[in-house]
C-alpha cells in the first residue's frame, strides 16, 4: 500500500512534532517509519516501529515526534475492539451447536 495515498493516515516528516488529545479508548498505529511518543503525566518514553500500535492509557496530551519520515493512524480502540469481540462472538455462535442441535445430540 502506497502510504502517501491513504486519506486517513497522517504523514510525519522526520523530527516533525505533533502534539495530539489523548484519551482511554483512542490511539495510534505507526504503518511506516518509527515514533516517539510520551502522554501527560507518563514517565514512560514509547517507541512505536512500523507495524506496531499503542492504546492511549489516560487523558492528557500526547506528543508525537517522528524519528524518521513516517505514516501513521489515529483510531478509536474501542470501536476497533467492540467490532472484533461481536466478529468473534457470531463467530462462536456459528461454531457451537444449537439448543436444538445439543437436543437431538443428548438424545
Amino acid at each position: 500500500m502506497d502510504a502517501s495515498q491513504h486519506p486517513l493516515l497522517t504523514l510525519l516528516p522526520k523530527d516533525a512534532v505533533r502534539r495530539l488529545r489523548g484519551e482511554r479508548g483512542r490511539g495510534i498505529a505507526v504503518f511506516r517509519g518509527q515514533v516517539w511518543l510520551t502522554q501527560d503525566g507518563d514517565l514512560r518514553d514509547i517507541v512505536l516501529d512500523a507495524g506496531e500500535s499503542f492504546d492511549f492509557d489516560r487523558p492528557g496530551h500526547v506528543v508525537v515526534q517522528a524519528l524518521g519520515d513516517a505514516s501513521l493512524l489515529l483510531y478509536e480502540a474501542e470501536s476497533v475492539l467492540g467490532r472484533a469481540q461481536r466478529a468473534a462472538h457470531g463467530l462462536v455462535q456459528r461454531l457451537l451447536p444449537s439448543d436444538r442441535d445439543r437436543h437431538h445430540l443428548a438424545a
